[in-house]
């Protein structure tokens, strides 16, 4: 009975997942993409830009809406710059508390 329960819930979580809507982003890395979420404002596509890389001293990733603008900078200077993409996306995708 539990694992009956299990399972369901892990499908409701999937469903929600997957349900929204996503655009797919080129990491800076080839080979690989990231999903990326609408706009929270005004759901419009965002875009990625990278400044500098693992042997600069500082590194950067800009998620900005192309519509109106929005934008959410992360910056390190100790860690790589694939662990610091991977913290902007999540950053981006993630829904604002009400």
């Amino acid at each position: 009975m539990c694992k009956n329960n299990q399972k369901d819930n892990e499908n409701n979580t999937d469903k929600s997942v997957h349900s929204m809507p996503y655009y797919t982003v080129k990491s800076w890395k080839k080979g690989e993409t990231y999903k990326l979420f609408p706009c929270p404002f005004c759901g419009g596509e965002p875009d990625v830009k990278y400044k500098g890389n693992d042997y600069t001293k500082t590194r950067k990733v800009t998620v900005k809406c192309k519509k109106c603008r929005c934008q959410r900078t992360d910056a390190a200077m100790r860690n790589g710059m694939e662990w610091l993409e991977e913290i902007a996306i999540k950053n981006w995708n993630q829904k604002p508390s009400v």
